[in-house]
């Protein structure tokens, strides 16, 4: 008797090890698969945004202090209300011998900054004090952090933003730059290809 229940015993005892550790195995292996469907792998987990009260200044010093062209703009409760970028400051002072915005507007920005005019000087110095939700963006492109890879593609190819903020729970947690997207499927091209062609 003493022996038939040592062998059940092993039996019971491997059968739920077995499951347990094949459960295991298979939660580490679906962990990656899930984690290559969100946006925490790409994104920027590090928000460099602007308070809405902050001016038209406070915006451009902010973006050189911070090496960036353009920051959401958030309310005292984190959500996103808008997004300014120095394109949008060349769009809204775009009059008179102003370049039109055919080109990228942030280069006319540099442009202009390093060889600034007396007319220049005069329209940016009138807009220094605008706050910046009179300026930028007022409703926020934004994208869900459980969206997928082909819903950032679509999202930036329709609204021809360069950067996106992402949201979880209607508050920022991070910024998705479209250069990063655009690595990552450079990348998934060259695996593709790489094994089309060792195939071949």
């Amino acid at each position: 008797m003493t022996a038939i229940a040592y062998v059940v015993g092993g039996i019971i005892y491997i059968v739920y090890s077995d499951r347990y550790y094949r459960k295991l195995k298979t939660a580490s292996a679906e962990a990656p698969a899930k984690e290559a469907h969100t946006l925490a792998p790409y994104m920027k987990k590090e928000v460099y945004a602007l308070q809405e009260d902050a001016t038209v200044y406070d915006a451009i010093a902010f973006f050189s202090e911070k090496n960036i062209s353009g920051a959401p703009i958030l309310s005292k409760e984190g959500t996103a209300l808008g997004f300014i970028s120095d394109g949008d400051i060349m769009r809204y002072m775009k009059e008179g011998k102003l370049a039109p915005m055919a080109t990228d507007s942030s280069t006319l920005f540099m442009e202009y900054l390093w060889d600034p005019d007396a007319e220049f000087h005069e329209k940016i110095n009138t807009i220094m004090h605008l706050n910046i939700l009179e300026i930028g963006t007022k409703k926020a492109i934004t994208i869900d952090a459980d969206a997928s890879i082909q819903d950032v593609c679509k999202l930036l190819g329709e609204s021809g933003v360069k950067k996106v903020p992402v949201l979880s729970e209607n508050k920022v947690v991070g910024i998705l730059l479209r250069s990063a997207i655009i690595n990552y499927l450079e990348k998934q091209y060259l695996e593709q290809a790489k094994s089309v062609h060792q195939a071949g």
